[in-house]
């Protein structure tokens, strides 16, 4: 289901952010911002597959805040705003919300559930019985 999902977003979201980039109104803006938000958690479920679902309170936090950031930046656009850690805030925004702060996340989330997610002896040998042993390059 999270597949199906997936690629019904990528597919109708895919020319809409091209639009949104062409337009370049203020309502593009935010149009581009919500969708080029979930674009990448939507790769992401379409990667996981079945096992999505597993992953769906992650995935909705890893939105939501990824939401969070791009609206914030369109929010501060144009902004005479505070400096924070020596940048502008919206620079700072970017660069931590949209960049370093997702990849522990991410790698957390894959920790988290590689128990449930991960290769088991089940499947190992379910592959060896398909395949054979793995001796001889057959």
């Amino acid at each position: 289901m999270a597949t199906k999902i997936s690629l019904w977003f990528l597919a109708i979201a895919s020319p809409a952010i091209l639009l949104a980039l062409l337009l370049g109104t203020r309502t593009s803006e935010w149009a581009f911002a919500v969708l080029a938000a979930a674009f990448p958690l939507a790769l992401i479920a379409l990667g996981a597959g079945r096992d999505a679902g597993a992953l769906k309170v992650g995935l909705v936090a890893l939105l939501v805040f990824y939401e969070a950031c791009f609206l914030g930046l369109l929010t501060l656009h144009g902004r005479d705003a505070p400096w924070l850690f020596g940048l502008p805030l919206a620079t700072t925004l970017q660069l931590v919300g949209l960049f370093l702060a997702p990849i522990p996340a991410v790698a957390l989330l894959y920790a988290w559930t590689f128990e449930r997610h991960g290769l088991r002896r089940r499947d190992l040998e379910e592959l060896r019985a398909r395949f054979g042993r793995g001796e001889g390059g057959g």
